[in-house]
């Protein structure tokens, strides 16, 4: 399946950066492919990823186990898609 966007620059960026919405920076947590892009959008794209995993990293719990769990919900739901 492939799902495609088209967006203007100046959202898109305010977006990665500031997660003003989480819309378009939440589905840039998973891998995506920049067709036409700038400096300034791969930029505000790295520190999307940045921000996503200092953000994950500070949600752990104090002891888990790396062993994948299909019983978490919001997993299941950014794995397996929306729909």
């Amino acid at each position: 399946m492939v799902k495609y966007g088209v967006i203007e620059m100046r959202p898109l960026t305010t977006d990665l950066v500031s997660w003003s919405r989480l819309y378009i920076s939440g589905r840039m947590h998973k891998p995506t492919t920049v067709l036409k892009g700038s400096p300034e959008v791969i930029e505000a794209q790295e520190q999307n990823i940045r921000s996503a995993l200092k953000t994950a990293l500070l949600l752990l719990p104090g002891a888990f186990s790396t062993e994948a769990s299909n019983s978490c919900p919001t997993w299941n739901r950014e794995y397996h898609g929306e729909w």
